[in-house]
């Protein structure tokens, strides 16, 4: 018999094994796998709340007073929000992207998974507008030029996936000093028979601080003990994102974009820790924020350099976002993000920053 022979007869072999055992059946597995979702029917009712005029009027909008707070959608559960649509319609209210508050609560909580401005939350974190293309949160900017309104409107959309097993409650809250005429919305969500226990739900938080300098011994950072924390939560989850809002000069302390970023998983230390080489290099760029650039997972949601000074490209007003959608951050016990300010905390800048996150508690 020759080896060509002896070949065939293992390669019969093998393939009677694989019958018998069931792999045989990978191929087949593997072609309805490759069958597109969108072509298969789905077990969930799609629903929508919006701010639709229900007299059959034009008037498909809320009003918000000074000091108001709406709920604006209130969802029974199991369900899961796919998409989440905004627009203000406003005559003197040139701050309103930090002083509307968007809060959502999960369930039974008492405390808000989601508490954050709604400019920052939409990645504008500078009372002002532009355009951001992402896969997770889109904004349009209104035309100026062909609209006669003020400026700073713009069509915020949110794509985070947000799953709820009871209830889920939106809420808007005006905390500033002028009223609102007009608010509009649409949350487009799914309404489903059950979902598995392990559905995690979804949380975002802002912060912001002014950053000084707090320089450890000898200029080397070991401890992360004065780094600008992102997030800092307890329990088990993933965290999938963040924003952060930079406005920096050249005749601030030190480089703000020196600093490295520092994750701490289930309390663990250096040298266990997630760390990084720069606080441009996190946020997926290289040698400061040098142009306007956006793609699905990194980029800058806003940008306004400071024409007047030296290396202009490290110095301006920005907002840099990173989606951790192809490689979540998972944590058991708790999650620690922090990034320095400058390289061992020697820049003072105006920082602020939203984290996005799901966790099992709600």
């Amino acid at each position: 018999m020759t080896n060509i022979d002896k070949l065939r007869v293992l390669l019969s072999i093998l393939s009677g094994i694989l019958l018998i055992t069931g792999c045989a059946s990978l191929p087949e597995q593997r072609a309805n796998e490759d069958i597109p979702a969108i072509v298969l029917t789905h077990d969930y009712q799609t629903r929508r709340a919006s701010s639709f005029d229900i007299t059959g009027g034009n008037t498909d909008c809320i009003a918000l007073e000074s000091g108001q707070t709406a709920d604006i959608a209130t969802l029974e559960g199991p369900g899961i929000i796919k998409h989440m649509w905004f627009t203000v319609g406003f005559r003197e209210y040139p701050d309103y992207l930090s002083k509307l508050v968007l809060r959502i609560r999960w369930d039974d909580a008492t405390e808000p998974a989601v508490e954050c401005p709604l400019g920052a939350f939409f990645g504008m974190g500078h009372d002002d507008c532009a355009d951001f293309n992402s896969a997770m949160i889109v904004v349009m900017k209104a035309a100026e030029s062909v609209m006669d309104h003020p400026p700073r409107r713009a069509a915020f959309n949110c794509y985070f996936p947000m799953a709820f097993q009871r209830k889920a409650i939106i809420s808007i809250a005006n905390t500033g000093d002028h009223g609102l005429h007009a608010f509009y919305y649409h949350i487009d969500y799914q309404k489903h028979k059950t979902l598995p226990e392990n559905t995690c739900y979804f949380h975002a938080r802002y912060r912001s601080e002014k950053t000084t300098t707090d320089e450890l011994p000898d200029g080397k950072n070991t401890t992360a003990a004065n780094n600008y924390v992102i997030l800092d939560t307890q329990g088990k989850g993933h965290f999938v994102g963040c924003i952060l809002n930079v406005e920096a000069h050249q005749s601030d302390k030190g480089k703000w974009y020196e600093g490295d970023d520092m994750m701490f998983i289930d309390g663990e230390g250096m040298p266990g820790a997630i760390m990084g080489t720069g606080g441009e290099d996190y946020f997926n760029m290289a040698w400061g924020v040098r142009r306007p650039f956006q793609s699905p997972y990194f980029g800058t949601c806003y940008h306004k350099w400071h024409e007047n000074e030296r290396d202009n490209y490290c110095w301006g007003t920005f907002s840099i976002y990173r989606w951790h959608i192809p490689d979540p951050i998972s944590f058991e016990k708790s999650l620690k993000v922090t990034i320095e300010h400058g390289h061992n905390n020697d820049a003072e800048n105006n920082f602020s920053s939203v984290a996005y996150w799901y966790a099992t508690q709600p």
